[in-house]
């Protein structure tokens, strides 16, 4: 919810009507974003390398009456055009991609020009460390997260 608040007001500062406004949500896993991002009125894509997402986000987006396409790809090779949607959001994606700088660099690709990249990633520090790493998963008692979910090294050094 403190995500979408801060993307929607960032999203209302640029665009005037987001009816006609595009965006890829790129990892969209299960399309929990991706359905935020529609019912503002924008007509989303999603893309996710789990074949078991997508097919989650393509029955549960028309239950939520939503139109959303979704696409079974990884960020590394985004199978649209040049410059394509006006924005693209990748939250919590990419400190799980094989390589960063390739994601980042398909998302460039696909953006128009002065398009908006909303994202959030986690930020390699002591206490991402801590909470995440050790905590969520490492330590048994307090485990939440499947082990190596996360893995402390692909965190962003921002």
């Amino acid at each position: 919810p403190a995500r979408m608040g801060y993307f929607n007001r960032i999203l209302r500062e640029q665009y005037v009507d987001l009816r006609n406004t595009t965006l890829l949500d790129v990892g969209c896993g299960g399309g929990i974003l991706a359905e935020a991002f529609a019912e503002l009125g924008m007509r989303v894509t999603g893309i996710d390398p789990s074949a078991s997402s997508v097919e989650t986000a393509r029955r549960h987006a028309p239950q939520q009456k939503l139109t959303i396409d979704y696409w079974i790809g990884s960020g590394e090779s985004l199978p649209f055009a040049d410059a394509s949607f006006d924005c693209v959001s990748c939250c919590d994606v990419l400190e799980h991609v094989q390589d960063v700088d390739a994601v980042l660099a398909e998302i460039s690709r696909v953006l128009k020009p002065g398009g908006l990249f909303l994202y959030d990633t986690i930020n390699r520090t002591w206490l991402s460390w801590l909470f995440l790493i050790k905590i969520a998963q490492d330590w048994k008692r307090w485990a939440f997260m499947e082990p190596n979910q996360h893995v402390y090294g692909r965190f962003i050094k921002l």
